[in-house]
């Protein structure tokens, strides 16, 4: 085995088998993360078996031969157990698959992640049940306009190079790949000399290393050479351009750019010349270049394309970027076209805009915020033990993980003369393809196509056989013993925690003035929280932010309004991070931007147009109206679950005056109920000190601990099932479930939290999962879980997603799934899972200071106390299997359920 050590915390370990190890040792909290990377996917496929390398990664879930589910040890049940964050997924350069685990699993994660190396079971009847689940999850990509446009462009773009075909596959090529291609597939591919093997975590190098040669070390190379990529794309020649037409108002104008690949080359080069050209110098500086002149265009509010296309109401969204790939990629730039404006306009103002960079470069002012940008970004990139990993896992992906070891040194080297010859080199119109998304109807046949999966008619219980011992609880300095708390002068409490393995900042501020408080007009609030970051009386908008993306800092104000996900109808919050030397510029700027803003009537109007184009949108997205009908179906109009109107939403927006939203502002924001929550690895003295300084005037008041019995507005309980007919949608959102009365501080809180873990936490686990998904190939993802469960009660709820076809199949499953659990209960062996699957996952969870943040905010406003991350263990334990029984029959009974699909339901 030969070693390289580095100057940098990273070491680097080659095993005798050629296995590339990578160990980051990373204190901030008792976990590690494994990762796997497999140097294979979209770009070692062609016509006839694209996609397989995704598919493949599904495969590798269903077990190998000493460790899956019909022996009691099937890998997503024990990494559920263990409360791991898990995923795989692939893209065109590789393959990866990984977990953040409680640091004392580390050796079992190594252990079971090198035994599916080369021992996956890869059966055709595990394939046929996977072939649906990953084309429903392709039927998914397919209702997205920015998917299907991104699919279309790169393949007009690509014409000879296997980055045409689309990672997830063309969809004839999914349905009718061989069991026997996707085994060659992996025999080709799945060997330690062409993986890398990263851990970042709480661990110790020689002891990590040691495990890592116990269980891949016995493994062996390749039987054969590893196949090289050949194909080169050769120069374009002229303007390409590919148009889509759909029903809707989405109109979307996307460019893309022949670019260099990661490392300068400019063909596709055998693993062998690109290790060459890395380890005697290679050309990153075009890469470079390229990858500011992304923040340039897109980088915040005072970017080229944000003040020329959406502060003059052309555009909702603007994004650029650098695809810096194993070969040669691409730069793209999509726009999202605010409705009613005209495509044709966006394309010019794309146009000069690019055209002026050519020819005069970026201001001095505007090349330091990107650097700034991505330097402050690239500090975020290394905190938590997942992110480190996945930074170094993309870079090794496309050549080699040491990218990062000068890789904001070299971006600060970036000159004006590079961004603007970069510009000149690649964003002209010979090396151009564009790509529209347009509202409207093709002439040619375009029907969704209708897909019946059978079922089947038992329903799966979870009973893995092979028992785990409990988590331990947080090591390495209790939870409650480091936590700094300090009420302002003003009133606003604030919460603290030292976090030193992240040069960061983060916080997290909840403020009760959300559309709870709204009397009837849902929409204010969160107009209201984005005029709070438009201008204050000392500064406009764009000053302050020109200072805020000079120090790379990002902060938003917003509410808690999409019923898709966890909402809380109460809060106004703001989210914020910073590098640690920028902490008072951020303090200094949320302190006023709270206590004077300005209320420009310019900005008004630009906020309620972003809006209003924002909110037109969702009238095709299927989760969004499956979810708004649902809580219509549920509540009583007028409660604040139940969503309005779109129709109503837009005139209440359209109709909205300034006047308004100073009262709002006046009444409810001045002297609210507040609270601050942060992490990072400023002194908790200092940033006391800091806070008091910035923050201890405003007149916020504390969060009162007391939690009145609240009211609940729901419907007379009954089965209700409605469809929300929408055109042209190859995937349905089901959404099936109920108000209940749950709140946080209830005594069956974790018991009811226990029960719907064990029923539809996870997609691959839990009861939900295992039936319409693993047994029967009905969906990507099917999941159940208490939305807006906190000092107001909110809904509980079923969503999967499913072919047209089988929108009826998929709702008599689940609801079989609900009666089986209502009348048997939870086993013993399901019950311990559970519980040890959220100790474990509540640790992985404090591994970022996000996490801890969003922990520490928690605590506060629910009064749960300081000592609750160190007890967490013990209150699970304390939950009964008749707790959850009773948890059972009050919230997931299967009568009574309201029931709503959304999609094209109706077959053409």
């Amino acid at each position: 085995m030969t070693t390289t050590t580095l100057p940098a915390v990273p070491r680097e370990f080659r095993l005798d088998n050629g296995l590339e190890v990578v160990i980051v040792p990373y204190a901030a909290a008792p976990v590690a993360t494994l990762m796997v990377l497999y140097h294979v996917g979209a770009r070692n496929e062609a016509v006839g078996y694209t996609g397989s390398s995704h598919l493949l990664e599904h495969m590798l879930f269903k077990g190998t031969r000493a460790n899956n589910r019909k022996v009691g040890r099937a890998f997503a049940d024990i990494m559920n157990e263990i409360g791991a964050s898990k995923n795989a997924t692939t893209w065109l350069d590789r393959t990866n698959y990984f977990e953040t685990v409680p640091v004392e699993f580390l050796p079992l994660a190594i252990e079971l992640e090198a035994d599916r190396m080369r021992n996956a079971l890869i059966s055709d009847a595990d394939r046929r049940s996977e072939m649906t689940v990953v084309r429903n999850e392709l039927e998914r990509n397919d209702n997205s306009a920015a998917r299907v446009l991104s699919a279309a462009l790169v393949a007009t773009a690509f014409r000879e190079h296997p980055y045409h075909h689309p990672t997830i596959g063309w969809r004839d090529d999914v349905e009718s790949v061989s069991t026997e291609r996707l085994r060659e597939l992996y025999d080709t591919y799945y060997y330690p000399d062409n993986a890398t093997v990263i851990v970042v975590g709480d661990v110790e190098i020689e002891r990590a290393l040691e495990l890592i040669e116990r269980s891949f070390g016995p493994l062996g190379r390749a039987t054969a050479a590893i196949p090289n990529v050949h194909t080169s794309e050769p120069p374009q020649l002229g303007e390409r351009s590919v148009t889509i037409k759909r029903p809707g108002d989405e109109t979307l104008i996307a460019y893309a750019f022949h670019t260099p690949a990661a490392f300068g080359q400019t063909t596709a080069l055998p693993a062998a010349e690109l290790a060459h050209r890395i380890a005697t110098g290679d050309d990153r500086r075009v890469t470079y270049g390229l990858e500011v002149l992304g923040r340039i265009l897109s980088g915040g509010r005072t970017s080229r394309l944000s003040r020329a296309l959406i502060d003059e109401r052309l555009a909702l969204e603007a994004s650029a970027w650098n695809w810096a790939s194993r070969d040669p990629g691409l730069f793209q730039i999509v726009v999202t076209v605010a409705p009613g404006q005209s495509p044709d306009e966006v394309r010019r103002t794309l146009d000069a805009t690019l055209e002026a960079l050519a020819a005069d470069g970026p201001d001095p002012a505007e090349l330091t915020r990107a650097k700034s940008q991505i330097a402050v970004q690239s500090a975020f990139a290394r905190d938590g033990t997942f992110a480190l990993t996945q930074r170094l896992g993309e870079f090794e992906a496309v050549g080699s993980w040491h990218l990062e070891d000068d890789y904001v040194e070299r971006i600060e080297d970036i000159t004006v003369d590079d961004v603007r010859d970069a510009v000149r080199t690649f964003l002209h119109e010979d090396n151009r393809t564009v790509g529209a998304f347009l509202p409207g109807t093709p002439r040619t046949i375009d029907r969704v196509p209708f897909e019946a999966v059978e079922g089947r008619p038992d329903v799966a219980v979870s009973v893995p056989s092979v028992p785990l011992p409990l988590p331990e609880a947080i090591t390495g300095g209790h939870f409650a013993e480091r936590i700094a708390r300090v009420r302002l002068p003003g009133g606003l409490d604030a919460a603290y925690i030292h976090n030193v393995e992240s040069a960061t900042v983060v916080l997290r501020g909840l403020l009760e003035a959300g559309p709870a408080f709204a009397a009837g007009r849902p929409y204010l609030p969160a107009i209201v929280a984005e005029m709070l970051e438009r201008g204050t009386s000392s500064h406009d908008r764009v000053a302050i932010e020109e200072r805020l993306e000079r120090a790379g800092i990002r902060r938003g104000y917003f509410v808690d309004d999409d019923p898709t996900q966890n909402y809380n109808a109460l809060a106004l919050r703001f989210a914020a991070s910073c590098a640690v030397s920028d902490l008072p510029t951020l303090l200094e700027t949320l302190a006023e931007e709270l206590r004077e803003p300005v209320f420009d009537e310019r900005e008004f109007e630009l906020v309620k147009s972003e809006s209003l184009g924002a909110l037109r949108l969702l009238r095709t997205h299927t989760n969004w109206r499956a979810m708004q009908r649902f809580l219509q179906l549920a509540y009583e109009p007028g409660d604040v679950n139940a969503e309005p109107e779109l129709d109503a939403l837009l005139a209440g927006v359209e109709a909205l005056d300034l006047d308004e939203v100073r009262r709002y502002y006046a009444a409810t924001i001045v002297g609210a109920p507040a609270l601050l929550s942060a992490a990072g690895a400023t002194p908790p003295s200092t940033f006391e000190r800091l806070a008091t300084q910035a923050l201890g005037a405003l007149p916020l008041r504390p969060i009162e601990a007391m939690f009145p019995a609240p009211a609940v507005h729901e419907r007379r309980p009954r089965d209700v099932r409605e469809n929300v007919e929408l055109e042209r949608k190859t995937s349905v959102d089901i959404v099936m479930g109920r108000a209940t009365s749950l709140v946080r501080r209830d005594d069956s809180y974790l018991a009811a939290t226990i029960a719907n873990g064990i029923l539809g936490q996870s997609t691959l686990s839990s009861r939900l999962g295992l039936q319409l998904r693993d047994r029967e190939g009905l969906t990507y993802g099917v999941t159940s879980g208490f939305l807006a469960a906190g000092r107001l009660p909110g809904p509980w709820r079923i969503g999967v997603t499913v072919n047209p076809a089988n929108v009826e199949h998929a709702i008599d499953s689940a609801r079989a799934v609900l009666r089986a659990y209502a009348h048997d209960g939870p086993t013993p062996r399901e019950l311990d899972q559970q519980r040890n699957s959220m100790s474990g996952a509540h640790r992985v969870a404090l591994g970022t200071n996000g996490g801890i943040a969003a922990q520490l905010e928690r605590m506060t406003y629910y009064a749960l106390g300081d000592d609750y991350v160190d007890t967490y263990r013990e209150r699970l334990a304390a939950v009964s299997q008749g707790d959850v029984r009773a948890a059972i029959a009050a919230h997931l009974d299967e009568r009574n359920l309201v029931i709503v699909a959304a999609g094209t339901l109706k077959a053409q």
